[in-house]
């Protein structure tokens, strides 16, 4: 079932989501828009174009509530460009605010971005076949489903998400619950992988984060350590184009070899001239 799912009772027959689709994932019954689970990558896009706001996104929220509400040892992992979701003073305070709705620790995903790049960088050494970045859920999605010609040069790593989930349950114990927060409605895809299942236990946005201090009634606590565990690391470029490159230390010659692409559209062009042996970075 994809994450995103249709409010039909509230879908007004303006195709504006099937026009908008770059990869013809909806459909039109009756009137009705329809997302076409075996296309949808669970990138987002029409939750954005459409005007009646007839696009639900799967949500965590109350799971993630449950945990604490059940006394539940729970760690979040925070997507790095939180610096960049929230106002400065909620940046400032942001570990503490986060304790105070009850999770024990607070530490940032590029924790688990910096083992990433390390074994990208090694994955590099001496290749001469194409390698994918899999830190992208929605990119993976596209592979999987659009071009699976290409699954053979999709790194074989967990991505930064998975990958600090294990390493937080590996800390502190097997039986911890461990929520993600950051942008993307994909990685709430991600974490339904068979591969991820049971290592990420919830996941939610930031504007899903931001309703709930606002819920909690928390106000920012004044200047505070808002790194959330991720002061000094590289890999907290991680969100921005050529971040896994600065995080994995490459430099020379190889960054001649590798392209860096952003956004949906240049990924689609890219995995297209790939998949017909146009380019081989």
């Amino acid at each position: 079932m994809s994450v995103i799912t249709t409010r039909v009772a509230d879908c007004r027959d303006c195709h504006r989501c099937l026009r908008c689709c770059p990869v013809k994932a909806i459909s039109f019954k009756s009137g009705q828009a329809h997302i076409i689970d075996e296309r949808c990558i669970a990138c987002g896009n029409c939750t954005l174009v459409c005007p009646q706001q007839a696009k639900v996104i799967h949500t965590d929220l109350q799971r993630a509530r449950a945990f604490l509400t059940e006394g539940r040892q729970v760690a979040l992992s925070v997507a790095p460009s939180f610096a960049a979701a929230f106002p400065r003073k909620v940046v400032e305070s942001f570990e503490p605010m986060v304790r105070t709705l009850g999770f024990t620790w607070v530490e940032e995903t590029a924790v688990g971005a910096q083992v990433v790049a390390r074994k990208y960088k090694d994955l590099l050494l001496g290749r001469e076949e194409p390698l994918i970045s899999a830190c992208c859920s929605a990119a993976v999605n596209l592979i999987e489903k659009h071009y699976p010609d290409l699954i053979p040069y999709l790194a074989p790593c967990l991505s930064p998400m998975a990958t600090h989930g294990l390493l937080l349950k590996k800390r502190y114990g097997p039986d911890i619950k461990v929520v993600f927060v950051g942008p993307c409605t994909a990685k709430i895809d991600e974490a339904r992988r068979p591969e991820v299942a049971g290592i990420i236990d919830a996941v939610i946005t930031f504007p899903e984060l931001q309703k709930w201090f606002e819920e909690a009634k928390l106000e920012p606590m004044g200047k505070k350590n808002g790194s959330s565990g991720g002061d000094g690391l590289p890999a907290r470029s991680f969100p921005v184009e050529g971040g896994v490159l600065q995080a994995a230390g490459i430099s020379g010659d190889l960054t001649s070899r590798v392209l860096t692409v952003s956004g949906l559209e240049e990924c689609l062009a890219t995995f297209r001239d790939l998949a017909a042996g146009r380019i081989k970075p």
